[in-house]
């Protein structure tokens, strides 16, 4: 998975990813910068998860699928 942070106002991002049922999977904290940062996800099963990007005041989410 690629995540592209954009306008990252210097602060600290996070990202969390969650399964279909609400259960945390994974978190790790992310670069200020606006970068492309990957995330390695070979490790997860095939299913549908929600990844959860904040910055502490802002957030953002996707559902993604794992195939």
């Amino acid at each position: 998975v690629s995540i592209r942070i954009t306008d990252a106002k210097g602060a600290s991002m996070y990202l969390k990813i969650f399964d279909i049922n609400g259960r945390l999977i994974m978190e790790k904290s992310l670069p200020s910068t606006e970068q492309v940062d990957g995330i390695d996800v070979s490790h997860l099963p095939t299913g549908t998860y929600i990844v959860w990007v904040t910055d502490g005041e802002r957030w953002a989410s996707k559902k993604i699928n794992k195939y």
